[in-house]
């Protein structure tokens, strides 16, 4: 106590310094406070979330190996349908193959297969995608048309274009017609075939 203070005094200095106290408390020491808590909530926030993540992957573990294993004997099952060869080089000449021997049953020729770019890909299989030309008269290629939508390979036309290269020629020439097809087909990688055999 300082001496010459009165009651009055001494209560007046008390107060004043609670208040100035408190003004420096809740100017500072709230702000931070509050940002302390925010923090540690938002903390404790993520570690729930990485927990229920977490809970996630470990209980769907199991029917992630069921569905790899339906997805695995379902490429087996394709295994007629998809071309042969183990790259996108083997693949392609497999399918050009197919068109000559399809084109000569129906006494049309086969000009040329250039294969375009594609990436798609589905587990082990990949996709193929060739561009190819025939000539032929009416018969032949619409008889082509029809084997190539029979055929079991899983081959889909994205694009078919029948164009008459001489469209003035006389009557008495025999009618020469070119079909242009784009064509998917897919294969399976062989980087990726080995786990088929697991």
């Amino acid at each position: 106590m300082m001496p010459g203070l009165s009651r009055r005094d001494r209560r007046a200095l008390v107060v004043g310094a609670c208040l100035i106290g408190g003004v420096l408390l809740g100017g500072r020491g709230l702000p931070a406070a509050r940002r302390w808590w925010t923090t540690r909530r938002d903390t404790i926030v993520e570690r729930r979330a990485l927990i229920a993540r977490m809970r996630t992957d470990v209980y769907g573990f199991g029917a992630l190996q069921d569905s790899a294993g339906a997805v695995q004997a379902q490429i087996v099952a394709l295994a007629p349908r998809v071309l042969t060869g183990h790259s996108a080089y083997q693949a392609v000449a497999d399918l050009a193959g197919r068109f000559e021997v399809l084109a000569q049953q129906q006494h049309a020729k086969l000009q040329r297969t250039d294969q375009l770019p594609d990436s798609a890909t589905v587990g082990a299989l990949r996709r193929i995608t060739v561009h190819a030309a025939f000539e032929g008269d009416s018969r032949g290629l619409f008889g082509l048309l029809r084997r190539l939508e029979r055929d079991t390979l899983a081959l889909v036309l994205t694009t078919v274009r029948i164009s008459a290269p001489d469209p003035t020629s006389p009557d008495n020439v025999p009618e020469v017609l070119r079909l242009e097809v784009t064509a998917r087909g897919w294969y399976l990688d062989s980087t990726e075939a080995k786990w088929d055999a697991r």
